[in-house]
Order: C-alpha cells, then sequence, then structure tokens
C-alpha cells in the first residue's frame, strides 16, 4: 500500500466513524423529537378538553344568568303584588279607624260605656249591625 492509500483508509476510518457518531445523535434526536411530539399530541388533547369544559360553562352560565334574570322579575312582581295587597290592608284598616272615631265621635259619651268594652267589639258593630246592643 502506499502512503496516499494508508491516509485515506485512515481518513476514510475517521469519517466512518464521524458518520456513526452523527447517526447515533440523528437517532437520539428523533428518539427526543419523537417524545416531544408525543407530549405535544398529549397537550393539544387537554388543550381540546379545556376549551370543551369552557364552553359547556360558558353556556351554564349564559343558561344561570338568564334564569336569574327570570326570578329577579318575577321576584319583583311577586313583591309588588305584595305591596299592593299590604296597601290595600292598610286602606282598609285606616278606613275601619275613621269610621270606628266618626263613631265615636257621633255618639260621644252616651255610648262611652259600651266603647269602654274596646274598639274591636265597636268595629264588628259599625261592620255588622246586629252586633248593636
Amino acid at each position: 500500500m502506499t502512503q496516499k492509500n494508508i491516509k485515506l483508509e485512515a481518513a476514510n476510518r475517521e469519517l466512518t466513524t464521524k458518520c456513526k457518531d452523527l447517526q447515533e445523535m440523528l437517532s437520539n434526536k428523533e428518539a427526543i423529537l419523537s417524545d416531544k411530539l408525543i407530549e405535544i399530541a398529549e397537550k393539544d388533547d387537554t388543550i381540546s378538553m379545556l376549551r370543551n369544559e369552557i364552553t359547556v360553562r360558558e353556556t351554564e352560565v349564559q343558561s344561570l344568568t338568564e334564569k336569574n334574570k327570570k326570578l329577579t322579575s318575577e321576584c319583583s312582581v311577586l313583591t309588588n303584588k305584595v305591596l299592593e295587597e299590604r296597601n290595600k290592608m292598610i286602606e282598609i284598616m285606616n278606613e275601619a279607624n275613621s269610621m270606628y272615631e266618626d263613631v265615636n265621635g257621633r255618639f260621644g259619651e252616651s255610648r262611652s260605656s259600651s266603647f269602654a268594652k274596646g274598639p274591636s267589639q265597636d268595629l264588628a258593630a259599625i261592620i255588622n249591625p246586629k252586633y248593636l246592643n
């Protein structure tokens, strides 16, 4: 063999070793890349699941908000009805008190013994005359 051939063979061995090292590095990098792609796919699945969960929760919030508005409106209507009924009862009580005061003022002292029994009996007499003595 010639000197040139020896040098070429040494260079060839060196290049072959470098090529094997590079192939091994490439294989390792491909394995790492494959693992990373699997991780990315898993994370994509998680992101998709979370997005679906967010959509479901947003729908629930919207539904509950609408229900809350409807209930608030119903509550307002019911509150107004209760207040109206209370005001009617107050008017009736005021009218009854006014009638009691009118009767008490008209009959004055002549019925004072009757009124000593209390306003409830006199109011009953005003409302229904059969209770008059």
